[in-house]
């Protein structure tokens, strides 16, 4: 080993060396940890996530609803099955009070009505014991009663928490489990 006369120049090749040394173990491990804190949020927050409910206002027979975006759209009262983006609509039976009947405008859509069964108490493990039709069910939508929607594509809709006035009804709509793209 040469002998260095100056000291300063030893601890200059020494730092510089040994924090090189150090500054790219440090970087490797911050870089370590933020790779297994996105696995960590990836595999382990998803499941946790909760959908948040959303109410909306539809006016009977000229409103239907997207559940997928939110979107409030206009729809023509005689076409059920049209080509539109709403997947509800609301029907109003004069004949049964609540007047308010839920109409699947799409085809695939499957529903079940949960009687007597708040709208908070429906929650996405509930879903697999459900027996779904995609028959038309002629009975109003009631505060006390829960819908829940599969669609085509396997997304699962919770309906409930309804209030019917003169000319529209207001729910409220969550998103259960997502389906397929």
């Amino acid at each position: 080993m040469k002998k260095i006369k100056n000291q300063s120049c030893l601890w200059e090749m020494f730092s510089v060396t040994g924090l090189t040394r150090i500054e790219r173990k440090a970087n490797r491990n911050w870089h370590s940890f933020f790779v297994l804190l996105i696995i960590f949020f990836a595999l382990f927050s998803v499941p946790w996530a909760q959908a948040i409910a959303a109410s909306v206002t539809l006016e009977f027979e000229t409103q239907g609803l997207s559940l997928k975006s939110g979107t409030v759209v206009k729809v023509i009262p005689k076409k059920i099955k049209e080509t539109t983006r709403a997947d509800i609509s609301i029907a109003y039976n004069a004949d049964i009070t609540p007047h308010a009947v839920l109409m699947l405008r799409r085809p695939g859509i499957e529903i079940v009505t949960l009687k007597d069964v708040a709208f908070d108490q429906v929650k996405a493990d509930s879903i697999v014991k459900l027996n779904f039709t995609t028959k038309f069910i002629d009975q109003s939508l009631k505060q006390s009663n829960t819908v829940v929607l599969r669609m085509a594509n396997g997304s699962v809709y919770k309906i409930g928490d309804v209030v019917e006035s003169k000319t529209s009804i207001t729910f409220s709509y969550e998103q259960l489990q997502k389906g397929r793209e």
